[in-house]
């Protein structure tokens, strides 16, 4: 006969059982003890990422809020796809729009290891 001992379960990662063998339930001829380890994996909750600019239209600068984001990349492109400039920025950045003609302009967000966010901007002096 082959008995268990109630499963005893930790919170530093192991499990412990220990087997009883016995030839009529009163006689243990012999004992196996087992540890089973384990690792309860959490991911870390991220924060929402969200991006704010403004104002919209913009005449001298447009001002570029991130949260839950510390560094990404911005890059500034017309509506024909060319790219205007490209800079790093981090969660505040004010952009001078001042040189740039009237029109369409597209504010893209490349976010390392996350996403790219990309917002239509139009610029009217």
């Amino acid at each position: 006969k082959v008995t268990v001992n109630p499963y005893d379960w930790n919170t530093n990662g192991q499990a412990h059982y220990r087997y009883y063998l016995s030839d009529d339930g009163s006689n243990f001829s012999d004992s196996v003890d087992l540890v089973l380890s384990y690792t309860a994996a959490l991911k870390p909750v991220k924060e929402e990422i969200s991006v704010n600019i403004g104002p919209n239209p913009a005449a001298d600068y447009v001002q570029i809020t991130m949260n839950g984001v510390e560094s990404a990349n911005l890059k500034i492109m017309d509506a024909l796809g060319t790219t205007i400039s490209k800079e790093a920025i981090f969660s505040s950045k004010k952009i001078n729009v001042s040189d740039l003609r009237n029109g369409v302009y597209f504010l893209v967000i490349e976010i390392p290891g996350s996403k790219t966010i990309t917002r239509k901007v139009i610029i009217r002096h």
